[in-house]
């Protein structure tokens, strides 16, 4: 009863459209094309195989594009149209009403929703899609077919009518596979379809139970990284991750990495990356982030949610051109930071996937050459830059061969404890470590656990063999990042460790080096104690060769020691 109702009000209001909108003058339209190969019509309100037909001109501000064909022996006629709705609840465009004239004059018309329900010839087939997200605008598309035994007619729709002698023709043709031709944002699709799609879906142990990812696409093209991602059936992008907050993270092969959060505002928008431009429309968006703005890497980049497994891994550029590490030639104790650039780092994290922040808590590496340990980590998180270098002068745990517990008998691990010394070798136990003013500083490194009495020994020269400093560290405090990199003699280490052992300890006996920051994050650093070799980079363009000598010009530079 229910449906007989709504189909008998569908062909009342096409009726009443016609008598009420229709009868004003119309144009007429003649289509340029006679016959266009393409692959058969399928009825599903997809419109790939209507993409060289040409559109028709519409005087219903509603409807955006029609197309109209008829199949090869002219039995069946075929139309489609698109329009935006608002909401996914948008209805509207299923009583756009159809008119027919015959040559004898007669005229049948209906609302286009209905023809599947209502056309007087069997077969007739109808599918609408709402393409809205939410409350986010999408594309309505209806597509139809219509039985027809007739030979001169009229199809008059949206304020146009085109005569059948005029409509194109469908001429079957083999699919001929999509060619990349490039990705313009403008929330028009298309040209993704030369483009691989894979699945993507949140994580199982996300926070919530609804669906809200479905296909995820990257391609890096010139001066760009292109994102594609397709909402879920009852999701959305921006509420993806495991705690629903569409953070994604573009990693790099050296482990580095950009944090941004999706938010669907504006027609879609990123946050967290300059210069990202977004198009949001239904359930489909597209992304372009400069390259320029990318993670430091070598040759290829990650896609995905952030701290997830990648959803697209080893994106290269389609033109060729490789990443902005350079090449490594090994680690100079310095505090340049700029050797460290094309040596691979590992994420330090304390926040989770759950963070507020663009950005990871810290990314650091271990490095190690002739019996010395080297060290670099760097964080851009606003949290620790607020502590002004104190976030690297505690928590700092040096762990051998896997004894990552805290241990005071001074076997197998070291608490380095960052002191300074003047240029008359006086020693400072208590220098200030946090609060510092933007600059770089030079520090000793010491063991947290020493038994000095330090008001008794206050010159470098009192110390004895086992106490003396094991190495340094440079710590920079900056506007945008704080970093640094540090050294640590191994023998010396050993011979330190030895005092307080029962047996006799030394640098060959270290197997396994781990490093942990615990006021960046509970992520360890590990690295073998033979030396790391050279780690084979890329050629360093002249652009970032210049960046990277701009960063060594550094202001308030404080060396002591």
């Amino acid at each position: 009863m229910e449906k007989g109702i709504r189909v008998f009000l569908g062909c009342v209001y096409g009726l009443f459209s016609v008598l009420t909108v229709a009868q004003p003058v119309q144009a007429e339209a003649t289509a340029s094309q006679t016959a266009i190969e393409s692959k058969m019509v399928t009825v599903d309100a997809v419109l790939d195989e209507w993409r060289a037909m040409e559109v028709l001109e519409s005087k219903d501000n509603d409807i955006a594009e029609w197309k109209i064909a008829k199949s090869e022996d002219g039995k069946t006629l075929y139309l489609c149209y698109t329009g935006t709705v608002s909401t996914v609840w948008d209805s509207m465009y299923s009583y756009k009403v159809l008119q027919i004239t015959y040559a004898n004059g007669t005229n049948y018309s209906c609302a286009a929703g209905y023809l599947a329900e209502y056309w007087s010839a069997p077969g007739a087939e109808v599918v609408m899609k709402n393409g809205a997200s939410g409350t986010n605008p999408g594309p309505y598309v209806v597509e139809c077919a219509m039985p027809i035994d007739a030979e001169d007619y009229s199809i008059t729709f949206a304020g146009t009518t085109i005569k059948e002698k005029d409509i194109p023709v469908f001429v079957p043709a083999e699919e001929v596979e999509a060619v990349y031709e490039g990705i313009t944002i403008d929330g028009k699709y298309g040209d993704w379809d030369a483009v691989n799609k894979v699945e993507a879906e949140c994580p199982p142990e996300a926070y919530h139970d609804f669906d809200c990812l479905d296909y995820a696409a990257c391609v890096m093209d010139g001066d760009y990284l292109y994102i594609y991602l397709q909402d879920g059936e009852s999701g959305h992008a921006a509420g993806a991750g495991l705690h629903s907050n569409g953070r994604y993270s573009i990693t790099s092969d050296l482990g580095r990495r950009v944090v941004f959060q999706l938010s669907t505002k504006d027609g879609g928008s990123v946050d967290g990356i300059d210069g990202a431009e977004v198009a949001y429309y239904g359930k489909q968006w597209e992304i372009a982030i400069p390259v320029s703005e990318l993670p430091i890497y070598s040759k290829s980049v990650d896609f995905g949610l952030y701290q997830q497994e990648p959803f697209v891994a080893e994106i290269v550029n389609l033109q060729g051109t490789e990443g902005s590490a350079g090449d490594f030639d090994g680690i100079v104790y310095d505090g340049m930071f700029g050797d460290w650039t094309a040596y691979p780092h590992t994420l330090i994290q304390y926040a989770t996937s759950g963070t507020q922040t663009n950005g990871p808590d810290g990314e650091g590496a271990l490095y190690v050459e002739d019996g010395t340990l080297f060290g670099h980590v760097i964080s851009t998180m606003d949290a620790h830059l607020a502590e002004e270098g104190g976030e690297f002068a505690k928590a700092i745990s040096i762990c051998f061969n896997g004894d990552r517990e805290y241990n005071g008998d001074k076997t197998w691990n070291y608490y380095p404890r960052l002191v300074m010394v003047e240029e008359d070798g006086t020693i400072n136990w208590s220098p200030q470590t946090a609060d510092l003013p933007n600059g770089t500083y030079e520090f000793y490194i010491s063991d947290a656990r020493a038994e000095f009495d330090t008001t008794l020994v206050t010159n470098i020269s009192q110390l004895q063999e086992h106490e003396k400093f094991v190495g340094k560290m440079w710590v920079e405090v900056g506007e945008s990042n704080d970093e640094i990199e540090f050294y640590m003699d191994l023998e010396q280490v050993a011979k330190y460790l030895s005092y307080y052992s029962t047996t006799t300890i030394t640098a060959d006996d270290f197997k396994l080096i781990e490093a942990q920051f615990g006021r960046i994050g509970q992520d360890y650093l590990s690295i073998g104690a033979t030396s790391s070799g050279p780690y084979v980079g890329v050629a360093l363009c002249a652009g970032v060769a210049a960046i990277i000598l701009l960063r060594r010009k550094r202001k308030n530079k404080v060396v002591v020691g």
